[in-house]
């Protein structure tokens, strides 16, 4: 769990870092976001990142799903077996 949190705290880091050095240099980045490249770029951003994530979820409903789900139950039954065998 000690991992998780610190790969979090550092990103959040590494982030406000990236924010600093930016400040630093002067880069107004309300104004990038605002501005029409800024817009259009973010908007390409979002179209793109929907195609993938539905591209996936095609993937995954199509070819994924009902092996994964065989594969999974398996896996709770053979565990529900071995705890099952367990003493208390």
């Amino acid at each position: 769990m000690r991992n998780k949190r610190s790969g979090f705290i550092r990103l959040i880091l590494v982030i406000i870092v990236v924010i600093l050095i930016l400040s630093y240099f002067g880069v107004n980045l309300r104004g990038i976001v605002n501005s029409p490249a800024g817009q259009d770029n973010m908007s390409f951003v979002r179209e793109t990142g929907l195609k993938i994530w539905h591209f996936c979820l095609d993937i995954w409903n199509q070819y994924l799903r009902g092996p994964v789900t065989q594969v999974w139950q398996f896996i709770r039954i053979s565990l529900g077996q071995i705890t099952s065998k367990i003493p208390r």
